[in-house]
């Protein structure tokens, strides 16, 4: 299945009008998109956007193991080839 993102952005953006704007995606593409409107404001302290970024750095962290375990499965089940994990 296809995904994607859209991000709106800008000066003097209204909540209200990119609501209104995710109503007529919603009805355009149907009522199995799944469409949401969260605030992606970024954080303005220094210590708010220090914690931020570890975060982010914790999740690619955690998208890279399991990846790395993904593929690992993978080459282990391929017949005739050792495993070189360790």
């Amino acid at each position: 299945m296809a995904r994607w993102q859209l991000t709106i952005s800008g000066s003097g953006v209204r909540k209200a009008s990119v609501e209104k704007l995710a109503k007529k995606m919603q009805d355009e593409f149907g009522k199995d998109t799944s469409i949401s409107v969260t605030d992606a404001t970024p954080p303005e302290s220094r210590s708010d956007r220090f914690s931020s970024a570890m975060s982010l750095v914790g999740d690619a962290r955690s998208e890279v193991e399991e990846l790395r375990d993904e593929l690992q499965n993978w080459l282990d089940g391929l017949p005739g080839l050792e495993s070189k994990r360790g």
